[in-house]
């Protein structure tokens, strides 16, 4: 895994099974230390749908929640590289 490697995608949507693959795709072929998801129009992220994208453990995750099926970010991380202490995300 390269300190380098980052993925910066939007994915307009992650909720169809053909979206989900082709982003566990990209991560699994590229293994990126850093992924940022825009625009995934989902509302609530759980550990299972965060486990099928694909992304080496132990990540790290956070994200500002989809309004309806606009918008939404997601950003994944690997523990091993990266280290956070606090995370605020707003609305805006």
């Amino acid at each position: 895994m390269d300190l380098k490697s980052f993925v910066s995608w939007n994915v307009r949507g992650t909720n169809s099974t053909t979206s989900k693959y082709l982003v566990k795709k990209i991560i699994r072929r590229l293994k990126p230390a850093l992924v940022c998801l825009q625009e995934t129009k989902c509302a609530l992220w759980s550990k299972k749908n965060l486990n099928s994208l694909g992304m080496a453990p132990p990540f790290g995750w956070i994200d500002s929640p989809s309004i309806g099926q606009s918008g939404g970010l997601l950003t994944l991380w690997n523990k091993n590289i990266f280290s956070f202490s606090s995370s605020k995300s707003t609305a805006n």
